[in-house]
């Protein structure tokens, strides 16, 4: 059996509060590897914002952004600011 600690609880999702978060995704201007987080996060109407690279950085790939990413690789999620990498872990972000 799995016991939790007396002082965490695990709260029902009807009594959660609906708290908003931002979430940002970068990624390049393709479908590849963000196309099922989108979908995960569409399903559980969170919306999401997709940036470029570009946009995010204010350079491009080749000229330093590639330096500035958790890993040097895309796609990056940022929940209220805070760097989710590798497209996996962000899978399993946006499906809990």
């Amino acid at each position: 059996f799995f016991y939790l600690p007396l002082e965490t609880r695990v709260v029902p999702r009807d009594e959660q509060e609906d708290v908003a978060m931002k979430l940002q995704m970068i990624y390049f201007p393709v479908r590849a590897r963000q196309e099922p987080i989108l979908m995960a996060f569409a399903y559980a109407k969170m919306p999401c914002d997709v940036l470029s690279p570009t946009e995010f950085y204010g350079k491009g790939w080749g000229d330093g952004a590639k330096q500035e990413t958790p890993y040097g690789g895309l796609p990056v999620l940022l929940v209220d600011g805070k760097p989710l990498a590798q497209s996996g872990s962000i899978l399993r972000y946006a499906a809990s």
